[in-house]
């Protein structure tokens, strides 16, 4: 069994940056407000800017099925299947995990998140692409393609991260909140990680 994985796009932030400036709209009224919004308020709108993944890296991966058995040197197994479909590996914020803003005086704030992780690996199906297929002793069915997916998704996450996704995530989570923040006022904007003091 041999496959092959060609990276196609990876990057969110322009999409991203484009929904950042929509909003502005939204957040022009509470601007007008600012001496009197609170960190709960504050942390809401930031919660709002994070629901989506702040990075991603796509895939089209080439996957190649070369199954045979022999009995009494009778070939009764030969399934053979190439095929080739594009998976989206996504990066961003667990929400769930936490997340802290701290008011310091009226230009400063104190964003705690956490680390960015994985939140999807997953197949576009719409664009699955069968090259060949060989049947003899045993039916190739859609879960024979799902299976050879599922087997290929770790090692594309692993080679996400390798190419920095989390870094880039990061980054980009980063210079959103940034950019929310300082529409509301604050001019001096610190970054830390959830949980880790000092």
């Amino acid at each position: 069994m041999e496959w092959q994985n060609k990276l196609m796009k990876k990057n969110l932030f322009p999409f991203l940056l484009l929904s950042f400036f929509l909003s502005l709209f939204w957040l022009i009224p509470s601007c007008t407000k600012k001496s009197t919004l609170t960190e709960e308020e504050i942390t809401k709108k930031v919660k709002n800017i994070l629901q989506l993944p702040t990075h991603e890296m796509v895939y089209r991966d080439i996957i190649y099925l070369d199954e045979s058995k022999t009995v009494l040197m009778i070939k009764t197994v030969d399934r053979r299947l190439l095929f080739s479909v594009r998976i989206r590996v996504e990066a961003g914020f667990d929400l769930k995990e936490g997340l802290e803003v701290m008011v310091i005086s009226s230009s400063e704030v104190l964003v705690r998140l956490p680390s960015p992780k994985i939140l999807l690996a997953d197949a576009d199906e719409s664009t699955l692409e069968q090259f060949f297929s060989r049947e003899t002793g045993g039916a190739i069915s859609l879960l024979t393609y799902y299976e050879e997916i599922d087997r290929k998704k770790p090692a594309l996450v692993e080679d996400s991260i390798s190419r920095g996704i989390l870094f880039k995530a990061q980054n980009n989570g980063e210079a959103l909140i940034r950019g929310v923040l300082e529409s509301l006022g604050f001019t001096t904007i610190r970054f830390e990680r959830l949980g880790v003091t000092g």
